[in-house]
């Protein structure tokens, strides 16, 4: 008897299918799901301290990217025909249609409790995309997680800085930004 493998989604959804699931109501109007490699994700609902930390870092990366970049809060971002991801905060170089991997500076995620879709799945993705930068925002440690250098080959990025509540400096479509990371940290 052969085992069953379960990594593996049954059915691999493209975008245009996900969101016909919530034209039909078969997703909630509202609910927070995402789309990963053409599985629905569940995002973990958004509490306070990701609410706080998410508004504290868009305000900190705004003024300096004015007229530069483009800072989108929880705004969609399609990868391909797959994938819709909803990162916490992005920076895109401006385009003249809708933004896509090519156009991305920066990706955020403020992880509370959704580190087996942050650090798995959205991170490989992310790579897989040659997303220059993308950073990890840990909520529970304290930690700011910078993986820069991608290698959309491998998956994964070639390096990877930890920073336990202090400013990491980023160059953002040619801005040189600190943004204050501790005080984004609850408590």
């Amino acid at each position: 008897m052969n085992a069953i493998e379960l990594e593996r989604p049954i059915h691999r959804f493209s975008c245009k299918q996900f969101h016909r699931l919530t034209e039909v109501g078969a997703l909630a109007k509202g609910e927070r799901v995402e789309l990963i490699d053409g599985t629905p994700q569940k995002m973990s609902p958004m509490g306070p301290q990701q609410r706080g930390a998410t508004d504290c870092l868009a305000m900190c990366l705004t003024p300096p990217v004015v007229g530069r970049a483009i800072l989108s809060v929880r705004g969609p971002l399609v990868f391909d025909e797959y994938t819709e991801a909803y990162p916490d905060l992005r920076a895109d170089s401006y385009a003249r249609s809708h933004p896509g991997p090519q156009n991305l500076l920066l990706l955020v995620e403020i992880m509370d409790h959704s580190q087996h879709l942050d650090l798995g799945p959205k991170l490989t993705r992310y790579a897989d995309a040659g997303t220059a930068r993308s950073w990890v925002l840990d909520l529970s440690r304290h930690t700011l997680y910078d993986h820069r250098d991608p290698d959309p080959a491998a998956s994964c990025y070639r390096t990877l800085r930890a920073a336990q509540a202090e400013s990491l400096a980023i160059q953002i479509a040619g801005a040189e930004i600190q943004p204050a990371v501790a005080e984004c940290f609850p408590g």
